[in-house]
This record gives C-alpha cells, sequence and structure tokens, in this order.
C-alpha cells in the first residue's frame, strides 16, 4: 500500500517527523525524574512515592489481570545433572497461556531443603535456558546450594506465538516481541503488562512447592532478564535481593546510544510518570537488598549506570536505611582512576568513595551489614553493590560468579563476594577450570519437554498472545457499539460539508469526539500550535538518530518510524499526533495567506494522521479525500498475519475510546450510501437507518440495510458487521 497525502501545497505526510528537539525533552524529562527521587526527605515521603510510582507504572502499561487464575501446573521427569537435577514444568499464567519452568536444585549432601529460591528470568535469546551462558549461570546457582527457577520468556524457547504458517517471517524473538507490542498499544496493554504478569505467577509456582523456601527470595538476570529483575524488585514485594544486570542505566543515555530497545522497556509517558531507572530502584529501598551491574561499551550505557547509581545511593544514605544486610564497596585510588578515564581493559570495578555517605571509609574491601534483617527503615552505615566489567553487553563468567555470591551473601549468610582479583581471573574466558563456573552438559532431551515439535502453541487449549489482544479488540468495539451507538450513527451521518452546521447535539458529540482525539494522540490546540510560531512555514525534518542501527519492526515508514515513535511514547505523544500538528499548523498558514480551503486529500497509511488533524480542526478545510486506506485498527489487531505491525500508525489506547475509521466523515470517493467498494476495502461510509413501523404506526425496530459489497468474506469493520453475497440473501448492518 503506497503512502501520500496532499494537502493544500502537495506536500508528503511521510516526509513530516517529529520534532529535532527530541532527545532534549526526554533528557529534561528523565532528569526530572531523577530530581524528584533526589528530592525525598523520609521514609514517610518514601512510602507515599513508593506507593503513587507503582499506581502510576501498572496503570501506564494497561493494568495487570484482575483474577490469578488456576495455574494448573505439571511437572515433568526429573534428570541428573553434575552436582544439580533439573525438572521442567508447565502452568498457565492465565487461562491457555502455557509458560515453561526450569527448576534446578543443588544434590551435594551439605543442602538440605527446603531450598532457598533465585527467580532468573532470562535475557533476549530465542533458545532460552539452552543459550549457554544461562544454563551455567542455572547450573552455578544450583551448586551453590540454591533452587534457581528460569521460565522461558514470551516468543522464547517452547513460547513462540505466532501461527505456524508465519514461521518464515519470524526473525527473532524481540521483533515478536514488538509485534505483540504494537497490537497491545491500540488496546492499551502495553507489552511488558504480560512478562510483568508470567513473572508473578512464576513466584506463586516455587511458592506452591513445599521443597523450597521462598522467605528470603532472590531475582537476578542479564539484558531482559535485567530487566525483569528491576521490575520484579520494584512490583512484587515478595522479592528481597536483587541483582539485575545490563539494563540499568538511565533513559537519556540509554536513547542517545540507539533509541529504545525491546517493546517491554518503555510504556506511554512513562518519563512524564516520573518511573525513571532512578524511580525502579528506589521502590525497593526498605525491602529490597540491591546490587547492580554494568558493563563497558553496553547499549545500556554505563555512564547512565553510575548517573542513576548516584541517585539511588545518596537517596539510601541521606534516609540511613537498610533492608536486611548490604554491601559497603569502595574502589582503591587506582581504580577509581580507572573508572574515571574509562579504561576497557579493567576488568572489575567498583563504585568509587565518592558516591559513598560521607561518614563512610574507603575500603577496597567489602563490608558485612551489621543490621539485623527488617522489612522497616532502619538506621545503617552500609552500602549497595555497583559491579561493572569490561567488555559490551551480556553475560560473562565475572557478572554469573558475582550475582551467585551476593546471593549466598544475603540470603543465605554466606561469606562476602571475594576480592576484586577473584572476580578478575574469570574474564579470560567463560569456561574456566575453576569450580562453580565449569559445568557438564544439560541434561535436556527432547523427550523431557511437554511438546514434541518444541512449541506450546501446539498443546490443546492453547491461547496466543494475538488471540488475547484480538478479543480485547473486538469487546472494546462492541463496548463503543452498546454505549455510544448514536455518537457513532451521527458521525458518519454527518455530511463532509456540514460538519460545522449540524445540530447543537451532533456539534456537542462532535466536541468530545475532538477532545478525545486530541488527548489520545496528544495533538495540541490549534491557538497554542499558534503560539509556537516556527521560524518558517516548512515541515519539521524527521528525527534521524545519529546512532541508530537497527530495529524491530518496519511498519510502513521503516524501521527509524518505528524507533522514533517509541521514543515519543515515553512522553505521552505519538507519531499520528504530531504528524497530525503539522498538517493543522501548514492549513492554519495557508489559510492566513489567501483565505481558502481547501480539500485534505490522502492516502495510504497517511490518512490516518490526516484523519486525526481533520477531527481535530475540522474547520480547516472544506473536505476529506482518502484513497487506498489501510483497516481499520481493529482489523489489523484481528488480522493474523503480524509482518505490517507498526507502532508508528497507532495511538496508545485508541481503541478503548475510537478507532480511527470513526474519524472521517460521511463518504469517500467510489462509495455512496448503499455501496461499499473502493477495489479492496474501505470502511468508512455513512448509512441511512430505517425503521419499520408497528400496528399502532410507532417507531419499531430498525429494519437491516441491504449492501452491495465486494468482500467475498464476511467481516466486521467498525464495530458493523457486513456479509458479502447478492441483496436480499444475507442483510447487514445490524446493530449500528
Amino acid at each position: 500500500m503506497k503512502s501520500k497525502i496532499t494537502m493544500l501545497l502537495g506536500i508528503s505526510l511521510s516526509a513530516i517527523a517529529v520534532f529535532a528537539d527530541l532527545p532534549d525533552k526526554i533528557k529534561i524529562a528523565d532528569k526530572a525524574a531523577d530530581a524528584a527521587v533526589a528530592a525525598i526527605r523520609d521514609a514517610d515521603e518514601l512510602k507515599a512515592k513508593q506507593r503513587k510510582w507503582r499506581e502510576k507504572w501498572l496503570a501506564g502499561i494497561g493494568g495487570l489481570p484482575t483474577e490469578k487464575t488456576p495455574l494448573n501446573a505439571k511437572a515433568g521427569p526429573v534428570v541428573e545433572g553434575d552436582g544439580f537435577t533439573l525438572q521442567n514444568v508447565l502452568f498457565e499464567s492465565q487461562p491457555g497461556v502455557f509458560v515453561v519452568g526450569h527448576l534446578f536444585l543443588p544434590t551435594a549432601p551439605e543442602f538440605k531443603p527446603p531450598y532457598p529460591v533465585v527467580m532468573m528470568p532470562l535475557g533476549h535469546t530465542d533458545t532460552a535456558i539452552l543459550g549457554s551462558r544461562y544454563a551455567a549461570h542455572l547450573v552455578m546457582m544450583a551448586r551453590a546450594g540454591f533452587a534457581a527457577f528460569s521460565w522461558d520468556p514470551i516468543s522464547q524457547g517452547e513460547r513462540r506465538q505466532c501461527a505456524k504458517e508465519f514461521d518464515a517471517g519470524y526473525s527473532q524473538c524481540a521483533s515478536e516481541h514488538s509485534r505483540l507490542g504494537a497490537r497491545g498499544w491500540l488496546v492499551g496493554w502495553n507489552f511488558q503488562r504480560f512478562r510483568i504478569w508470567d513473572a508473578i505467577r512464576a513466584i506463586d509456582y516455587v511458592e506452591t512447592r513445599k521443597d523450597l523456601d521462598c522467605s528470603r527470595l532472590g531475582v537476578c538476570g542479564t539484558s531482559g532478564g535485567g530487566t525483569m529483575s528491576a521490575y520484579m524488585q520494584a512490583i512484587d514485594d515478595r522479592i528481597k535481593v536483587a541483582f539485575p544486570n545490563c539494563y540499568i542505566s538511565n533513559f537519556r543515555e540509554v536513547f542517545a546510544c540507539r533509541g529504545c530497545h525491546d517493546a517491554e522497556q518503555f510504556y506511554f509517558n512513562q518519563l512524564n510518570d516520573g518511573v525513571n531507572h532512578a524511580a525502579m530502584l528506589a521502590m525497593g529501598i526498605g525491602r529490597v537488598d540491591l546490587a547492580i551491574g554494568s558493563r563497558y561499551a553496553d547499549y545500556f550505557p554505563h555512564k547512565g549506570t553510575t548517573e542513576t547509581f548516584a541517585v539511588y545511593s545518596n537517596l539510601w544514605s541521606r534516609l540511613a536505611v537498610s533492608c536486611c544486610s548490604t554491601l559497603a564497596v569502595a574502589g582503591s585510588q587506582a581504580g577509581k582512576e580507572q573508572q574515571a578515564d574509562d579504561n576497557k581493559n579493567s576488568n572489575i570495578r567498583y563504585s568509587t568513595s565518592d558516591l559513598r555517605p560521607s561518614t563512610s571509609s574507603p575500603t577496597s574491601d567489602l563490608q558485612p551489614s551489621t543490621s539485623s534483617p527488617t522489612s522497616n527503615l532502619q538506621p545503617s552505615t552500609c552500602f549497595p553493590w555497583h559491579f561493572h566489567c569490561a567488555g559490551p553487553h551480556g553475560l560473562p563468567a565475572p557478572t554469573r560468579a558475582a550475582q551467585t555470591d551476593w546471593m549466598s551473601y544475603c540470603i543465605k549468610g554466606g561469606a562476602q563476594p571475594k576480592p576484586v582479583e577473584w572476580y578478575s581471573a574469570l574474564s579470560s574466558g567463560d569456561h574456566v577450570a575453576s569450580d562453580p563456573v565449569n559445568f557438564a552438559p544439560l541434561p535436556f532431551a527432547t523427550n523431557d519437554t511437554f511438546m514434541a515439535n518444541g512449541f506450546v502453541r501446539d498443546l490443546p487449549g492453547f491461547k496466543s498472545l494475538y488471540t488475547l489482544i484480538a478479543e480485547r479488540a473486538k469487546e472494546l468495539s462492541a463496548a463503543r457499539r452498546s454505549a455510544s451507538t448514536g455518537d457513532f450513527a451521527a458521525r458518519r451521518s454527518a455530511s463532509t460539508s456540514s460538519w460545522g452546521r449540524t445540530s447543537g447535539t451532533t456539534v456537542q458529540r462532535r466536541e468530545r469526539l475532538r477532545e478525545i482525539v486530541r488527548r489520545r494522540a496528544g495533538i495540541r490546540p490549534l491557538a497554542e500550535l499558534i503560539n509556537l510560531q516556527p521560524p518558517t512555514s516548512d515541515l519539521q525534518p524527521p528525527f534521524d538518530h545519529p546512532r541508530f542501527g537497527w530495529w524491530y519492526l518496519k511498519g510502513p515508514w521503516g524501521m527509524k518510524r518505528e524507533n522514533e515513535a517509541a521514543m515519543l511514547s515515553t512522553l505521552g505523544r505519538s507519531v499520528i499526533g504530531r504528524e497530525a500538528e503539522n498538517l493543522i499548523y501548514r492549513a492554519w498558514k495557508k489559510q492566513q495567506a489567501d483565505d481558502n480551503k481547501k480539500k485534505l486529500k490522502a492516502s495510504g497509511y497517511d490518512c490516518i494522521a490526516a484523519a486525526h488533524a481533520y477531527a481535530a480542526e475540522p474547520q480547516l478545510w472544506s473536505g476529506v479525500e482518502f484513497t487506498d486506506p489501510p483497516p481499520s485498527w481493529t482489523e489489523m489487531v484481528t488480522n493474523p498475519d503480524p509482518t505490517m505491525d507498526s507502532f508508528a500508525v497507532g495511538v496508545w489506547g485508541a481503541l478503548e475510546e475510537y478507532d480511527w475509521t470513526d474519524l472521517v466523515p460521511k463518504t469517500l470517493p467510489g462509495q455512496d450510501e448503499d455501496k461499499l467498494y473502493d477495489g479492496k476495502l474501505n470502511p468508512t461510509c455513512a448509512w441511512k437507518c430505517e425503521f419499520e413501523k408497528n400496528e399502532k404506526g410507532r417507531r419499531g425496530a430498525m429494519k437491516p440495510i441491504e449492501i452491495v459489497t465486494d468482500f467475498g468474506e464476511e467481516r466486521e469493520i467498525g464495530g458493523v458487521r457486513f456479509w458479502a453475497g447478492p441483496p436480499g440473501r444475507r442483510r447487514g448492518p445490524r446493530g449500528d
């Protein structure tokens, strides 16, 4: 589908993009969120902030499911390894949403059940625990005496979601994450909603096991697993110890490095909500023993990690709090110099003394806490741990060992982590001769899985996330139709030339629609746009990320546009809204020059932004003319083919209140009130409703309207059901 728009001077909307100061706006919002964390002065204020952050966060991702449905857990056979056992399990986080889990238990005689538990969410790898570094880490934890529980993330390992016929278009797990993220975006569900819920239900599962002790529950992970570790320690009160690695940085540095990452690593209006990385860490203060890990040359930049750690640790020391036990860490002068010049040949570096409380004396060793375990905020001179090592993004042997030692120290009261030199010796390779890093191959035969071909989608009763989102879209369509049939009918029946000259009731409805569109898409009123007075009437150039390398979706406008849409969303804006603003401003400028309204003409996906511009400021144009428009959002979300999913053409949560096809008036070219045809499909017609009269001459039921269609199949468009076939056989629409 080609995409082109002609408005006034024939400008292509595809060239319109967001304002070039986007990085500055993100930097300002992120620093403001840091400042809000830094401004907290006492424990009561912190607790109030923690509640508020949680409320905003969960609301921002669309909320969590309201009911914990039965897990219906099943356990596979126990297989023996070298110093550990492995048992695969299967449970349902929601009905039909199957989660494959992997429980590693110690076999050394010195370890007795119930075993302390470490939850280990995985990073972005298609093979899940079969990735050698993740397998090494799970084995390492079991040999250290822990029950290590991991689960396949959505689209990874055995949890591919798309139907078999679309496997050819499946490139990697993160691509499917983004496709699901773009679909859920329209119904008001962020992808992290599903990831967080899986993690919560994974904890629910381990709590059912009598051989496990969850009283001091830990979590650690790297990359995508570091993301989930940070989320879990912030949101789930059962987590008491955490070590997220290669995730915590800050948004301004992450976005400057590459832009947005995976679909669960940002949400709409996140920076305006103040829920940045520093706030996530602060949500665990008073409950969680925290260490964070970072690496040089990472695309979660180390510079951002040190800045966020400084905000967090200064708050920690100012409130003089400790969770159960924490670590005081200071680098030597040599280590401080290495950190200052970002020497990538250095192996391990700790936080330097300038990040410690002034009452703490520098030391090259890790000092144990003297405070007793408590869930309250208690005075302490201890300090969290910032562990960093050389190299790019990943989970090398030093990090695996450091995470294991941190869990042993904080959960089991074991020995303090080893000196820096010990970890440094591991950096020469992932599999060194010294025990605990060396491990035998996993005893993971294919016949030990639950699926013959390795995917849960072949299990009876399987429900994919594509299905959950499509069902939600249909529910919202039915709810809109039920709650405001009159509103939609009035909007469709208003003629193109009379939107400003209809009855007072219709005008009120249109004003409500204008308010909804502005709020959802982030379109500012015309008066505000006029006051901006840019130096020229030219459209803003695209924001071309100077270090952009790749992203996961292409959409109709390419990867850069998709990444741009994701970055915009953290500020509560949308590409559709910003493009609509450009259209509105240019139309106003043209009217000032010649006082002559023109018709707004658009084609392809550009019709979506044009429809929003028209709905927000219809007085600027004489009418609308769209050709070859895309399907409605509802159809996009319910289409099983995921190859054209896009953040850029959507508006967060819009289907809760409208579909983009609700925004255009009356008929479009090639259509009249009894024919719907434009060569393909155009769901934006008006319908005349006739009423039968009952025996007493009063209005009765609405008569069905005969529609000549060229669909070839049954469809629901914009909340209206249509059927193919000649007049007289099946009739529609029924309802609107």
